[in-house]
């Protein structure tokens, strides 16, 4: 696949604020509701990345194990399959802030 891979650069900065995110929507949001959530934007991204699973704040955002090695993509996605715009919007939503 010689595509170009579109993604946030890669930074402490995003892996500590998705981990921030999750944690606040997991404080503040019915776990059910937000796993529900959070199932309908995994199968967004899957849908519009064919490369998803390269990419460590997609595990992240499941919760599932990535296996390391040199095609790790460390940045977040762009646009509408942004984890830390995804997050944000929720905690928006059913907070009134983030």
């Amino acid at each position: 696949m010689n595509e170009e891979i579109k993604q946030t650069p890669s930074s402490p900065e995003i892996r500590d604020k998705i981990d921030h995110l999750l944690k606040d929507a997991r404080k503040h949001i019915d776990i059910i509701e937000f796993h529900e959530k959070m199932v309908v934007f995994a199968e967004k991204i899957r849908e519009n990345n064919p490369d998803y699973q390269r990419y460590r704040c997609y595990h992240r955002l499941i919760g599932s194990t990535l296996h390391e090695g040199p095609d790790i993509i460390e940045g977040d996605f762009e646009g509408k399959c942004s984890i830390v715009g995804f997050l944000e919007g929720v905690l928006k939503t059913e907070t009134g802030n983030i």
